[in-house]
């Protein structure tokens, strides 16, 4: 492929082969207005019921997505957790199995020393 043809102009090349990006031009700097009081109610004018309402409809849907993503992997963290209860009850049932059977080994050993 040639490259008039790519979709990417290679027109300088460093010493690797790559292409080197153009640098930015870097935006004029515009002088900042200060901050005073006439300019931040001019700011947060008109900013009274209709920014209430909106900041309301933002938290709801913000909470139903939340909503939603707690319900999307409700399934898989119930799964996680009764495999997580099965495998606690195993363990616990196999440890009383094996002091039940050390218990039956010592009576079946030494019942002299039992009986006293």
């Amino acid at each position: 492929m040639s490259t008039n043809q790519a979709l990417v102009k290679r027109d300088q090349l460093n010493g690797n082969g790559l292409a080197v990006s153009a640098q930015p031009v870097p935006k004029p700097a515009t002088a900042v207005p200060p901050l005073t009081e006439e300019l931040v109610d001019e700011i947060l004018a008109g900013r009274d019921v209709r920014g209430w309402l909106r900041a309301a409809r933002v938290a709801r849907v913000l909470g139903l997505f939340s909503l939603y993503l707690f319900l999307d992997t409700y399934d898989i963290r119930a799964d996680f957790n009764q495999r997580a209860v099965t495998r606690k009850r195993k363990s616990k049932t196999a440890k009383i199995e094996a002091g039940a059977y050390a218990a039956s080994a010592m009576t079946r050993l030494r019942p002299s020393r039992l009986a006293r």
